[in-house]
């Protein structure tokens, strides 16, 4: 897993806020120090882009503890087991009290998931 946005990882909490309408570019040309390029070996990639309306605090402090031990201050980093990540965002999006940690519910509202599979000839 290569997580893309957010990717300062330093930088106040709120650099991960996107706003209404607010056009995303990563990496933006002139502000971002890295460039995204798929190369071989031929293969499918998924990009998966999820957004809420709540707040991912947790999954933000896993990604950071990441980026903190490869030495990244900005863009992207490579989680090579992202149990860790999946289990904070789990976390930050789950509506129930903490009772049982093995069920989560989603108030789906609050979220947005898109999936583009591209394929590496």
């Amino acid at each position: 897993m290569v997580v893309l946005f957010p990717n300062q990882w330093t930088a106040v909490e709120d650099i991960m806020r996107v706003e209404a309408q607010q056009i995303l570019r990563v990496p933006e040309v002139g502000k971002d120090n890295f460039s995204f390029v798929t190369q071989g070996p031929p293969g499918v990639l998924e990009l998966l882009i999820i957004a809420s309306s709540k707040p991912l605090r947790n999954t933000l402090q896993a990604l950071r503890r990441i980026a903190s031990r490869q030495g990244t201050r900005s863009g992207p980093i490579a989680a090579k087991e992202p149990e860790d990540i999946i289990g904070s965002l789990l976390d930050d999006l789950d509506t129930q009290e903490r009772g049982n940690s093995s069920i989560h519910r989603f108030d789906l509202t609050q979220l947005a998931v898109m999936s583009i599979s591209l394929e590496v000839v």
